[in-house]
């Protein structure tokens, strides 16, 4: 299969699952939003940041390096090179995690009581901090896949793992239930760490397979230290940038529950709210980012590979491609939360709040979308000192708003600071690539041409309205009609108008 057409369906493959898996855990987080409430969602939530550190500690600088390193040995056709390396960046990332899970399991009381000043999360930390080893190994072996350009064995385990977490946690529900004990935040985080080990031992299994049937063997591993210190040149820099964003965004968790008590609302209402926004919100204006995250995934090494054999023009190629169809789907996404965030609040979380919140957060999407991809280019180039600079500057401007904006306009102020965020992420990543010279831009096909075909697909939708009175099922199926009917208008004058090219991609998917 030619090079374009497997990352396409790559792409398309990892699209899929991640889709499936995102449209079960939108209903899993239905599920958790009426089980235990937003304020035991906003729990839920608060501890999410220590676990992000730990990875940025243990693995996220590793896994880059691993992703980058081995698409560059395997596009030179050194496989037991690519191998010996992954095993050996895997046992660096091992070694990382056994000390953060001992900070984490040993520290949480300390944690939990002074800094997030919640003790009702110690046992859920407690619980999670089980999980690190596991997650570290499995993420390992994940970029390992990614970097082969295989998607098949994530994609599924991707899928299989959020039915577990959602099977565990219902079975954890109901032996609440039947026990007499209240649901709460704990019935999540139990169904999370068993999705984790499950996940592991599911993608190991195939990896041992693979690496048993073509003769690969560990103790064969070869320059253990030449390998070591490449991946420790690469993903040093990294991991320190990684864990400094991380401990920035754990500071920003914890003080938007402070800046929302400095406005003027109790410790429930500010855990409710917080819930609301991170565990309803937000999940549902990132659903979409399945698309744009399983682009990014692939887009790493196949840059990486590119600049290896010094493809300018392919890159320039990429990019174009990127950030045209990053802002296709941003557009349309705008759309439709800007114009149905209220209905979609009210009926799937019964929350009017949460429908105020996907309004706002609307104008978000064609950035937020759109920064992920770059991003993953930019690292792909090998930027990544530059990135992290980049993410440092939209992160402390959000620390920003959150210190200065919430205690005087509430929530508002945060969403603010998201939206100045994203934009700030994006053009920083436009400057770069221009400086790189494989910036190609079009803004009249980007930009210009989708915002129309959106207001003219919006009008279409708008129209269903006037049957609104003959179609079965009431408020949910119309607005199920009118998304759907506003998604293919745009869909259609795109393909019309000849900005992508519908029977192009699905023959290729195929071939």
């Amino acid at each position: 299969m030619p090079k374009t057409q497997r990352l396409l369906f790559g792409t398309l493959l990892l699209t899929a699952a991640g889709l499936i898996s995102r449209l079960i855990g939108f209903f899993y987080r239905i599920f958790l939003s009426h089980a235990i409430g937003a304020e035991g969602m906003g729990i839920f939530q608060l501890i999410s940041p220590i676990f992000n550190l730990c990875y940025a500690f243990t693995v996220l600088g590793v896994q880059t390096a691993l992703s980058k390193s081995v698409a560059a040995r395997l596009a030179t056709g050194n496989k037991k090179g690519a191998r010996d390396l992954f095993i050996v960046g895997s046992a660096i990332s091992f070694c990382a995690s056994l000390l953060a899970f001992m900070a984490v399991y040993f520290g949480c009381d300390w944690f939990c009581n002074v800094i997030l000043a919640e003790p009702r999360c110690i046992p859920l930390v407690r619980l999670m901090s089980f999980t690190i080893p596991f997650g570290t190994l499995h993420i390992c072996i994940t970029s390992y896949y990614f970097a082969q350009k295989k998607t098949v064995i994530p994609s599924i385990e991707q899928m299989l793992e959020q039915c577990v977490r959602v099977m565990s946690s219902w079975v954890f529900f109901r032996l609440m239930l039947a026990n007499g004990i209240p649901a709460s935040p704990f019935l999540a985080v139990a169904g999370t760490a068993v999705s984790e080990l499950f996940a592991f031992f599911f993608i190991f299994h195939f990896l041992r397979k693979e690496f048993k049937e073509e003769g690969y063997h560990i103790r064969q591993v070869s320059s253990v230290r030449v390998y070591a210190s490449e991946i420790l040149r690469l993903s040093l820099p990294l991991t320190a940038n990684r864990v400094i964003l991380n401990l920035l965004r754990s500071v920003e968790t914890v003080l938007i529950p402070f800046c929302l008590r400095l406005y003027g609302l109790t410790s429930g209402e500010a855990l409710s709210t917080y819930g609301v926004l991170t565990g309803m919100a937000l999940p549902l204006i990132l659903f979409p980012s399945t698309i744009t995250h399983s682009v990014s995934v692939m887009l790493l090494p196949a840059v990486a590979e590119s600049k290896a054999r010094n493809q300018k023009d392919r890159i320039a190629f990429t990019v174009e491609k990127t950030i045209r169809y990053g802002l296709f789907l941003g557009i349309l996404c705008f759309g439709l939360f800007y114009r149905y965030g209220d209905s979609l609040g009210a009926l799937l979380f019964h929350s009017e709040e949460a429908g105020r919140y996907i309004a706002i957060l609307s104008f978000i999407c064609p950035f937020m979308y759109l920064s992920t991809t770059l991003a993953s280019i930019i690292n792909g180039l090998g930027k990544t000192t530059l990135y992290f600079i980049q993410s440092l500057a939209g992160l402390l401007l959000r620390i920003c708003f959150v210190f200065f904006a919430i205690p005087r306009f509430g929530i508002l102020g945060y969403l603010w600071g998201v939206l100045a965020n994203e934009i700030i992420l994006v053009l920083l990543s436009v400057i770069s690539l221009h400086r790189e010279g494989v910036l190609v831009f079009h803004a009249a096909d980007a930009i210009a041409k989708p915002l129309c075909f959106l207001m003219i697909s919006a009008g279409c939708a708008q129209s269903l309205q006037l049957i609104s009175a003959y179609l079965p099922g009431g408020p949910l199926i119309l607005l199920v009609a009118s998304c759907a009917v506003l998604t293919l208008v745009y869909v259609l004058l795109l393909n019309t108008f000849h900005l992508i090219h519908l029977p192009n991609l699905i023959r290729k998917s195929h071939e």
